[in-house]
């Protein structure tokens, strides 16, 4: 089943410069082409903001920090002993990280 048969009607819509870059921004952020991102709106569907590509960099720094924690408390636990200033070093990463992803939500 070809395309044309599977979606047989085509609208032409003229929109002002206004209309325009509302749909380009909120189509953006979507990561969408126009066709799609149009279709999920035709049918009711909020199209899903992405989040920003720092995003994944952050997460996976914050699952590096995670894994360092696991490992100091495994360390401890089995060795009765803790590496005070390494462990405060890969909480403050953690902090870190955090902030900086929350910001690239927020903003």
């Amino acid at each position: 089943m070809g395309a044309l048969t599977a979606r047989p009607h085509e609208v032409h819509l003229r929109l002002s410069e206004e209309e325009y870059r509302a749909l380009e921004k909120n189509r953006a952020k979507c990561r969408l082409s126009q066709q799609t991102y149009l279709r999920k709106m035709c049918l009711n569907e909020k199209p899903k903001e992405q989040p920003p590509v720092d995003f994944f960099r952050v997460l996976k720094e914050l699952q590096h920090i995670g894994i360092n924690l696991d490992q100091i408390a495994l360390a401890a636990t089995r060795d009765r002993w803790i590496d005070a200033d390494l462990y405060w070093d890969n909480v403050k990463q953690l902090e870190d990280q955090m902030h900086d992803l929350f910001e690239q939500i927020i903003l």
